[in-house]
């Protein structure tokens, strides 16, 4: 186990820059997953961290070590003591599960206890002799893993992982790699553009955009307090309205919301950019007091549903989306009243309006 320390990483390739200032830190034993948009420079920050390219600028640091400075360091790639999974296991299609996992193990202990330790722990010990495309989806990434942690690497690498299943087996092999990374009390970064996968696996989630990690928190830190509207829309479904942010409360169409954010204490009033989540969205009877509205889509998911509702006011979005638990008793087409239910999260606006800054 390992800290990763990554200080204002650059990397260009020809004239396109994809990675122009990075700073990320992977504590010890955690696993950290990279959320950005496919072109946002996710898997070239993974391979030059694994030492596959060269940084042109900045430092990464392995416990202690650096490993990749221009001018004053370099550790290649098998020195680094790192396990690296990519996006479809990429397992050897000629060898037994057994040698796939003892690949990178010393030839004296590839038949030995640590092969069977490995294939005991993702429940596949009479397993061992069968080959890869007699495997399923799920079991080959289960054996993909356990090899990259089959010589007890300092840090383990995943790109995209789950990327090549099908949903029904997503959640189950994302739980099943959590437990094996725990077990192995393994520092991870895992890379993906799925904001649920982020969010449900990770200890900290870093958002890169524009080749910079824009914000890096908890899963839930980075989805209560985004540090910008981008953000708010990227890691979830976001409702953003106009507001007017007045003694530590903010006035919208919906009425006067409270508001956490350090935005709520300024003096005065300031126009604002107001997050309201989805599942902070209550529908009442037409009627009832608040915002009218008429359902306009309806999506049932199982566990809840996501109600679209046309707005009849003006709020400043036109579509409002709701997220409900349990029965939901209103018909495509019927009138509702809207209420929102506090706290927000308010971001001033600039006086030119051209951008929203968390205000201070």
């Amino acid at each position: 186990m390992t800290e990763l320390a990554i200080t204002d990483l650059h990397k260009s390739f020809g004239t396109n820059a994809v990675l122009t200032g990075v700073d990320l830190t992977v504590p010890t034993g955690s696993l950290t997953a990279i959320l950005g948009p496919s072109g946002s420079g996710k898997t070239t920050l993974l391979r030059l961290i694994a030492g596959f390219e060269r940084i042109d600028r900045g430092t990464i640091t392995l416990g202690g070590t650096v490993v990749d400075a221009p001018g004053s360091a370099w550790v290649a790639s098998e020195r680094r003591r790192i396990g690296y999974v990519p996006q479809e296991g990429s397992l050897f299609p000629h060898l037994t599960v057994r040698k796939n996992i003892g690949f990178g193990l010393p030839r004296g202990a590839r038949d030995g206890g640590r092969v069977d330790e490995l294939l005991e722990l993702i429940g596949m010990a009479g397993l061992g002799g069968r080959y890869p495309h007699q495997l399923s989806g799920g079991q080959q990434q289960r054996v993909a893993l356990v090899r990259a942690l089959a010589t007890r690497p300092d840090l383990v690498l995943l790109d995209e992982p789950f990327s090549a299943l099908d949903p029904s087996l997503r959640a189950g092999v994302r739980a099943d790699v959590r437990r094996l990374l725990r077990a192995a009390g393994a520092t991870a970064l895992l890379v993906t553009h799925d904001q649920d996968e982020a969010l449900s696996l990770a200890d900290r989630v870093a958002v890169i955009r524009y080749g910079r990690v824009c914000q890096c928190d908890t899963p839930q830190g980075l989805y209560d307090d985004p540090t910008d509207t981008e953000v708010a829309g990227f890691v979830g479904e976001a409702n953003l309205v106009p507001g007017v942010l007045v003694n530590g409360s903010v006035r919208t169409a919906f009425g006067e919301l409270p508001c956490h954010c350090r935005a709520a204490a300024r003096n005065g009033a300031s126009d604002a950019v107001v997050l309201i989540r989805p599942e902070q969205v209550k529908l009442c009877p037409a009627g009832q007091a608040g915002l009218c509205g008429r359902v306009l889509e309806r999506e049932y998911h199982g566990h809840d549903s996501v109600i679209r509702v046309q707005s009849e006011e003006e709020t400043g979005a036109s579509v409002i989306l709701a997220r409900i638990s349990g029965q939901v008793p209103y018909a495509v087409g019927c009138p509702v009243a809207v209420t929102v239910e506090g706290p927000v999260v308010a971001w001033c606006v600039e006086p030119d309006g051209s951008q929203v800054r968390r205000a201070p």
